[in-house]
């Protein structure tokens, strides 16, 4: 085998493992909102795409959230404020949270932050949280789970390439 094939086969091996882990990667944050007897979880992508935006509310909603709340599914929307509110269900409120600011950047550009907050709902009106503390975890998925779909294509293309190796080698001989 010649040093340039040595090289091409090198080259493509690395674009080929360079791409399957990009797109294994999910960029997304697991929501989990806990207290008074509430389990409420969702997903959301860690720079999401806004709904809508309110620069004079200081406000972002992001739309369609599915949602897991005391076992049940929900759809709903999610508005996002300056200064930690936190409003869940603009139809239905299922919760109406304050605390410590969620995101940072603009509100027709958030990202969220990770960690656990402390939020308190402050209202009598919501679905699934009564008055009290509340604590919200935002866990970045990308950082704890393996993207076991690359780990796979990575393996394979090893494979393949030591096929295509020995092919070559029996038609060169």
């Amino acid at each position: 085998m010649s040093i340039k094939q040595v090289i091409l086969r090198t080259f493509v091996l690395g674009a080929i493992t360079a791409s399957a882990t990009l797109a294994a990667k999910a960029d997304t944050l697991d929501f989990t909102l806990t207290g008074q007897g509430t389990d409420i979880t969702f997903t959301i992508n860690s720079s999401p795409t806004v709904s809508s935006y309110s620069n004079h509310n200081g406000e972002f909603t992001i739309d369609n959230v599915s949602l897991d709340a005391n076992g049940h599914h929900i759809t709903s929307n999610m508005e996002f404020y300056l200064g930690g509110k936190f409003d869940g269900g603009t139809a239905s409120e299922l919760f109406d949270l304050a605390g410590p600011q969620l995101f940072t950047g603009l509100i027709s550009d958030p990202t969220f932050k990770t960690g656990n907050f402390t939020l308190t709902s402050y209202s009598n009106s919501e679905q699934y949280c009564d008055p009290g503390t509340y604590n919200l975890s935002i866990v970045d998925v990308t950082k704890t789970v393996t993207p076991e779909p690359s780990s796979i294509l990575l393996l394979a293309t090893g494979v393949f390439a030591l096929a295509g190796a020995g092919v070559v080698k029996r038609f060169a001989a």
